[in-house]
């Protein structure tokens, strides 16, 4: 069948029919990569300063993952994140231990004298 020059020629049910839908538009889909990345330094940046970042790290390695298990996500990216995030939780660790140390609620971690 010849597509018509306008739609006038169309009937009721070919017009309808011809618009796209929705439904049918290719939807447009975020990627988490670059907000796990960027939460990552930012969290990796400040937990060298306060362990109160922990939060923010633990997000970005949620987002890396779930960005891993996409498709269409940056993976190079997603795993930067995910490292960052995961260094950043480590820093956050050493801080809370120095601090319950230095109240006395946990034992310090002395290295042996050499």
């Amino acid at each position: 069948m010849t597509e018509p020059e306008d739609a006038a020629q169309l009937d009721d049910d070919e017009l309808l029919n011809a618009v796209p839908s929705r439904s049918d538009r290719p939807r447009r889909r975020v990627s988490l990569s670059s907000p796990s990345l960027v939460l990552g330094m930012f969290a990796l940046t400040m937990s060298w300063f306060t362990p109160w970042v922990a939060p923010l790290a633990l997000i970005a390695v949620v987002l890396a993952v779930i960005a891993l298990v996409r498709r269409h996500a940056d993976r190079a990216l997603a795993w930067w994140g995910f490292g960052f995030g995961v260094v950043a939780i480590a820093y956050c660790g050493v801080w809370a231990l120095w601090i319950l140390g230095q109240l006395g609620e946990a034992p310090v971690i002395e290295l042996p004298a050499a």
